[in-house]
């Protein structure tokens, strides 16, 4: 179903459509993040990304809950390092929104590693 909103999304659907659309790549990313295949999930941030103006990204990622974002940060101490390089893309690609738990994870993340990739990806 994802592949296919992305699709639709990638074809320049009517605007009236867009706010489902968007809703279901919401939901599809919850569902990859759920599962833990950051190389699903990354493939439908870059292609959501790629074709997407900065004012339509904006609108989605105000769609993403919370939750969404702590959970990708969590992960980066959970999973360990084989997988920091597709979440520093994530982050890097969905910006704004992880700026806030990045912050407050940082305070009290007590794994160097993922401290270090949350120094480097606020300097970007």
């Amino acid at each position: 179903m994802a592949k296919l909103s992305l699709h639709i999304l990638q074809t320049n659907p009517d605007q009236e459509y867009l706010p489902a659309l968007h809703k279901q790549m919401a939901m599809a990313l919850e569902y990859y993040l759920g599962a833990t295949d950051y190389a699903g999930l990354l493939y439908l941030c870059r292609s959501f990304c790629k074709n997407s103006s900065q004012t339509e990204l904006n609108g989605f990622i105000k769609l993403l809950p919370a939750t969404f974002y702590s959970q990708v940060l969590k992960d980066v101490s959970r999973l360990g390092k084989e997988h920091h390089s597709s979440i520093d893309e994530i982050i890097t690609l969905l910006g704004p929104g992880f700026i806030r738990p990045l912050l407050e994870l940082m305070a009290i993340e007590q794994n160097r590693a993922a401290r270090l990739l949350f120094l480097k990806t606020l300097k970007k």
